[in-house]
């Protein structure tokens, strides 16, 4: 190898300091530490979930008088124009239970309506919140039940259950036979 003179030797020493100069103080890759921040994000659903515990009413069977017929399902009384023992004499109800992890409100309607599935002549079936915790808006008196949703309960809050009975009032020319109608209760997230 050649030998290096000194002016050189001089210039390559005066370039390594000045690396290394720049390397300490300036900028590059040095061991300085530098921040960046970021966001995380989440976005939980709620559950929106009701069950319903008991999920039939039956009214039974018997014979109906000149007089009409009514039947209320909340404790079983009818009137005397339901005749025999066979009707539904005790408390039969819907049972309702908010089972998500989100309020709700709660919608009820029928797949037919009272002419269709009772008959005769002025035939009625209704709806009302008997018991339970809607904290606002139930429907305490009977309403009658048609084949779009009706409010039943503006909150019902979770973990709480509803309890719903019907009445229905048949003519002495109702259908006869067995006859159903299949009840929907809908809940919205509020």
């Amino acid at each position: 190898m050649a030998d290096i003179s000194n002016k050189t030797l001089a210039i390559l020493v005066g370039i390594a300091l000045v690396v290394s100069v720049i390397g300490i103080f300036g900028p590059g890759f040095t061991g300085k530490a530098t921040t960046a921040q970021g966001t995380a994000y989440i976005y939980p659903l709620g559950a929106l979930a009701i069950s319903i515990v008991d999920n039939s009413i039956d009214f039974l069977n018997g014979t109906i008088d000149n007089t009409g017929c009514t039947i209320d399902s909340w404790d079983g009384s009818r009137t005397s124009g339901c005749q025999g023992t066979t009707w539904l004499s005790t408390k039969d109800v819907f049972i309702i239970n908010n089972t998500g992890t989100v309020n709700s409100s709660v919608k009820i309607k029928a797949s037919k309506d009272a002419a269709t599935w009772l008959g005769g002549t002025s035939p009625s079936q209704q709806y009302r919140v008997g018991a339970g915790n809607c904290a606002s808006g139930p429907e305490s008196t009977y309403a009658e039940l048609g084949t779009s949703d009706s409010d039943l309960c503006d909150q019902l809050n979770v973990g709480e259950i509803l309890e719903v009975p019907m009445k229905v009032t048949l003519a002495d020319n109702a259908n006869t036979g067995q006859q159903t109608n299949t009840i929907t209760f809908t809940a919205y997230q509020i």
